[in-house]
């Protein structure tokens, strides 16, 4: 069924969309910032997502590889951001990235660069990506009437900025779910280049999940992510939501949970997960609309 040509629809109709690749269109870099930010920049952004996807459905990969894989493709522009030597030209080839700087989608420049503004990272677009992509815990809208965060102060830094934002309790329901996450991208800049100081100081990449385990940047948060429960139930869910058409229901956490333990796993492959959702109930059962 995978190598059915059909199967590419998995990319746009799918993955793209559930990773919200579609806000990379609206990412605008500052070009005297970032004078080698181009619209074919972009579009090869892009197209190193699509590649990575499409290299994980041939190899029938874990679906772990989307937050820990050091498996992409990249040319000469996109090769210096993850600082690779020896790419060169405008064609994508199969790179090798350092494990030790980056996890999958997660550390991505088309990822980095849509959750960043012209001239730098945002941490509040980074971590609420994060929780409503690969967490499934999209924090709620903020309430009407709620300030936006204070102008930094002299000398502040963008996580002491938010930590006064914080102390507004309106501001603290969401802010303690996405800044915490946020700050675990710290290490790249607005296009996902590695950086190891901001103005100076060194990178503080400190983070933390909403039950308080602690992380040191995205790799160490990738390696959480790969052996705990978070991950592979919100992939399930949102795959499971893919097939059925519907939004799952509380009723469905058990069999989401189970099956993401059993086919998100190092040993599992991208079939098993796909395996496992059209062999359930949920799936092979019509569900009754009450009244129809």
């Amino acid at each position: 069924m995978l190598g059915d040509p059909k199967a590419d629809a998995l990319y746009d109709g799918f993955l793209a969309q559930r990773l919200q690749l579609g806000k990379l269109a609206a990412a605008s870099p500052d070009p005297t910032a970032f004078p080698q930010f181009t619209d074919a920049v972009r579009d090869q952004m892009l197209e190193e997502t699509r590649l990575f996807f499409a290299s994980m459905q041939d190899r029938d990969a874990s679906m772990l590889e989307i937050v820990n894989g050091t498996q992409t493709f990249a040319n000469e522009t996109l090769a210096a951001i993850y600082g690779i030597d020896g790419v060169m030209g405008t064609d994508l080839v199969p790179v090798t990235t350092d494990p030790s700087q980056r996890a999958g989608i997660l550390t991505m420049p088309a990822v980095l660069t849509m959750t960043s503004g012209p001239q730098s990272p945002n941490i509040v677009k980074r971590g609420v990506w994060l929780a409503e992509t690969i967490l499934c815990a999209a924090p709620p809208p903020p309430p009407e009437g709620v300030p936006p965060a204070p102008d930094p102060q002299e000398g502040e830094s963008e996580r002491e900025q938010l930590a006064r934002h914080r102390q507004d309790p309106s501001c603290a329901s969401c802010h303690n779910l996405i800044d915490p996450l946020g700050f675990a991208f710290e290490n790249y800049d607005a296009l996902g280049a590695w950086r190891v100081d901001i103005d100076g100081e060194p990178v503080d990449n400190l983070g933390s999940l909403p039950d308080g385990r602690e992380f040191a940047g995205v790799v160490a948060l990738a390696e959480i992510l790969a052996s705990g429960q978070e991950y592979p139930t919100c992939a399930t869910s949102k795959a499971m939501t893919y097939a059925l058409g519907r939004t799952m229901s509380v009723a469905d956490s058990c069999v989401l949970a189970e099956i993401g333990a059993q086919t998100v796993t190092e040993a599992s492959t991208f079939s098993d997960i796909l395996w496992a959702i059209v062999t359930s109930d949920a799936f092979q059962t019509e569900q009754v609309v009450e009244g129809q």
